[in-house]
C-alpha cells in the first residue's frame, strides 16, 4: 500500500481542527462536575440549563442490576436475542430518550464471553 504524504497532512490537519472545535464547543457549554451529577442522582433529580431531569431506580435482568436513569427515558421491548452465531441466549434490554434521540441498550449474558469474543460482540452491538 502506498503512503501518500498530502493524505497524511490532510489527516493530521483535519485533526487538528476537530480538536479546536471541540474545544471551542466545551469552552460554551456550561459543564457539570462529575459530583454534581452524581448528587443529583442521588437526589432524584438535576437541574441542567434551565431543565429539570428526573431519575428513578431500575432494577433489571431478574435483580441482577440496579439503575438510575432518567424518567423520560422509555423501556423498547425486544424479547430475547442471540449473540452473533453462538448457541447461547442473552436478554436484551433498550432504553430510548424521545426528544433527544438517546438509547441505552444493555445485554446480560448468563455465559462468560471470550476475550476472542469481545471485538466481535461490541461491533455487532454497535451496528
Amino acid at each position: 500500500m502506498t503512503i501518500y504524504w498530502d493524505e497524511k497532512i490532510l489527516d493530521v490537519w483535519n485533526s487538528i481542527q476537530a480538536q479546536r472545535q471541540l474545544a471551542e464547543m466545551e469552552e460554551q457549554q456550561v459543564q457539570l462536575t462529575l459530583e454534581e451529577c452524581l448528587d443529583g442522582v442521588r437526589k432524584g433529580y438535576l437541574e441542567y440549563e434551565g431543565r429539570r431531569f428526573e431519575f428513578e431506580e431500575n432494577v433489571l435482568f431478574g435483580g441482577h442490576l440496579v439503575i438510575q436513569l432518567p424518567r423520560s427515558m422509555q423501556l423498547l421491548p425486544r424479547g430475547r436475542g442471540s449473540n452473533s452465531g453462538g448457541n447461547h441466549q442473552h436478554e436484551q434490554i433498550s432504553y430510548k430518550e424521545e426528544e433527544s434521540a438517546v438509547m441505552l441498550g444493555m445485554n446480560h449474558m448468563a455465559h462468560q464471553l471470550p476475550m476472542s469474543g469481545v471485538e466481535p460482540f461490541v461491533q455487532a452491538m454497535t451496528a
